[in-house]
């Protein structure tokens, strides 16, 4: 999967129709146009600086901040992921192709038990569990016909409900990570603090992952029939499918790139937050000398720190596709 600066939001958006081609193609120019946006923009940023005016009585020249943007290391891991979503989405298509067919042999020789009505509409019969009845004999049209409209009308059941999990999961995500910039609101430039909220949004990851991996199943699970001899098989397609993705998420979190990446954006968080203390410093010299009583409220009151201004640049990436950009 997109794993190494891929945010919650994007693995979320790729939960939502993931086993449908087009939307998985979608979902790939968006992932190459996303990453050459940001990749752009940095590259823009890094290449003026970070300025920070200085003025007042102890004004003098600005100052700039100039890091090595890692190119190839951007490159690199998107050539990477895309080659990793490409194997993904080859063996999907091949999954699908493979329990199209097993469907399509089941029905010559089995049907669901449908009850039909005064106007010859047929009505699915299911269990306590709310599964199909499955009976012997080849499926006729008006059995397929109540078959496809009983599918859609899970399919569209099975939609509300993940999407209901989706909301839950990102807003419970964000509530946690806004609470967490609150509460660290001073003392966000600490590589202590930066590698506390690291952990967050990895953890995060994962478990957006786990609930990725989990709705395609039950999706796999719905859209066949109920048959222990199908189940198992897509089981086994689902066991292979989540195989895959872990030498994928494996191999992007130990490539070079990726740590050229995450290197360039603590060194640059770092540099800018050491320019910014030495700034605030000052300033705080030319207030004293300017007004005690004002060096007195910075010293009881730190100033609050805009969050995007002080974490790294994937962190605050991260942040933003959850929704938070202020607290």
């Amino acid at each position: 999967m997109m794993w190494a600066v891929m945010g919650i939001g994007m693995i979320i958006n790729t939960i939502k129709g993931a086993s449908q081609v087009k939307q998985q193609q979608g979902q790939l120019n968006q992932m190459q146009q996303q990453t050459a946006q940001q990749a752009d923009r940095l590259k823009a940023s890094m290449s003026k600086g970070l300025d920070i005016k200085r003025g007042g009585i102890l004004g003098g020249a600005s100052t700039s901040i100039h890091v090595d943007y890692p190119d190839k290391a951007y490159e690199g891991l998107h050539k990477l992921q895309t080659g990793n979503l490409q194997e993904r989405m080859g063996l999907e298509s091949s999954m699908r192709k493979d329990f199209s067919k097993l469907k399509d042999e089941f029905f010559k020789e089995n049907h669901y038990d449908t009850e039909f009505g005064s106007h010859g509409k047929g009505k699915v019969l299911t269990d306590d569990g709310g599964k199909p009845k499955v009976k012997n004999g080849a499926e006729t049209t008006p059995f397929k016909s109540a078959r496809e409209g009983f599918e859609s009308a899970n399919r569209l059941s099975l939609a509300n409900k993940h999407g209901a999990q989706i909301d839950k999961f990102t807003k419970s995500e964000a509530d946690r990570a806004r609470s967490f910039l609150q509460q660290n609101a001073g003392q966000l430039a600490d590589p202590a603090v930066q590698g506390e909220l690291g952990r967050m949004i990895v953890s995060g990851k994962k478990k957006a992952l786990k609930l990725q991996q989990e709705q395609d199943e039950e999706r796999w699970r719905t859209e066949m029939p109920p048959t222990s001899e199908i189940q198992s098989a897509v089981e086994m397609g689902m066991k292979d499918m989540r195989g895959m993705e872990q030498r994928h998420m494996a191999a992007e979190e130990r490539s070079r790139d990726h740590q050229d990446i995450l290197d360039f954006e603590r060194e640059f968080a770092a540099a800018a937050s050491e320019e910014r203390n030495a700034f605030r410093a000052e300033k705080k010299d030319e207030n004293f000398l300017l007004d005690p009583r004002k060096m007195m409220e910075l010293a009881s009151a730190p100033p609050k720190q805009r969050f995007d201004q002080v974490l790294p640049g994937h962190m605050t990436a991260q942040l933003f596709e959850l929704g938070i950009y202020e607290v």
